[in-house]
């Protein structure tokens, strides 16, 4: 499954549920997180465009593959964070 566009503030809430931190823009646009204790490290920065209203589905996809998880674990936890409602009528009766 491709990922989809979501907005930015709520991959920005994201990424801070998951513990990372900002380290400020790289070349006035882009805002590197990384885990802030040192054993956590990530091997390269997760990268986020502030010029994009939506962060784009490439950019979401090579983020995940940086931290290390699926698209289909990413979605699960956005539910589970709080930052989306879950979809469908599972479990309703």
């Amino acid at each position: 499954m491709r990922p989809k566009p979501i907005p930015l503030r709520d991959f920005l809430k994201y990424l801070h549920k998951k513990g990372l931190v900002g380290y400020g823009r790289k070349s006035g646009s882009h805002e590197r997180f990384d885990y802030s204790e040192a054993e956590r490290k990530l091997l390269r920065p997760v990268t986020v465009d502030h010029h994009y209203s939506e962060v784009p589905s490439l950019h979401i996809q090579t983020n995940l593959m940086t931290l290390g998880i699926t698209y289909e674990q990413f979605l699960k936890e956005l539910v589970e964070y709080g930052i989306v409602k879950q979809k469908g009528g599972k479990g309703k009766k």
